[in-house]
């Protein structure tokens, strides 16, 4: 994968009206499954002229409306803090501890913990 080419999946998650996007811990944060929800591609079809008049501008098309934040403020707080601990240039870069500190930020936000958390084994999936 080029760097360059690179899609932020939270950003697209946001914009497309799915999720609200915590800018300080990078989570995007469903109204029903909280964090628990994973992005592993997008798909853009060309659809031709969707326009009335012909001229095949889109951006007239309305965006979907931007969910609110989902977190309350101690959620929020939580959250940034063990990303931010994660990353900490003064953490241990023991992948086990910055694997630990990224889940602790998915487990502050209370909405979609209890029903729709991931198992242990698809959390070691996703961080390794």
């Amino acid at each position: 994968t080029r760097r360059d080419r690179l899609i932020s999946m939270q950003r697209v998650a946001s914009v497309s009206g799915l999720c609200y996007l915590d800018e300080a811990s990078n989570m995007a944060i469903h109204p029903l499954f909280g964090p628990w929800l994973s992005f592993r591609a997008v798909i853009l079809f060309h659809a031709g002229d969707m326009t009335n008049d012909g001229d095949g501008d889109l951006s007239a098309l309305p965006a979907p409306d931007p969910i609110p934040s989902l977190l309350t403020e101690e959620e929020e707080t939580k959250a940034r803090e063990f990303v931010e601990k994660a990353f900490d240039k003064n953490t241990s870069k023991d992948d086990d501890a910055v694997v630990k500190c990224l889940i602790a930020s998915r487990d502050s936000v209370l909405l979609g913990r209890e029903e729709h958390r991931f198992s242990d084994s698809q959390l070691m999936y996703h961080y390794t």
